[in-house]
């Protein structure tokens, strides 16, 4: 899965874990940053999101904050990237 005209791919991640591994064409918006909001909050609200994290307890947390700036749909990537690798699906 990759960011694209018709979604998002947000990874909320640290720089340090980003750099590790993550997936194709993910925008990345550190959660623990003090703009996270204002960053989030110039990403367009009508295309669907797809959040993750490492384990999906940060993109839950940003999916919920995300709604209530106003984003119709947004998603978590249940297990995060720890998940989505275990599953023996690509990463960069």
């Amino acid at each position: 899965m990759q960011s694209t005209p018709d979604h998002i791919l947000l990874d909320v991640r640290s720089p340090e874990e980003t750099g590790q591994s993550k997936l194709v064409d993910a925008l990345e918006i550190n959660f623990y940053q003090d703009d996270f909001l204002d960053r989030v909050n110039q990403l367009p609200k009508d295309k669907p999101v797809f959040v993750y994290c490492r384990s999906g307890n940060r993109s839950g947390q940003a999916m919920e904050k995300m709604k209530t700036l106003g984003f119709r749909e947004v998603y978590n990537l249940t297990g995060g990237i720890m998940a989505w690798q275990a599953a023996g699906l690509p990463v960069q």
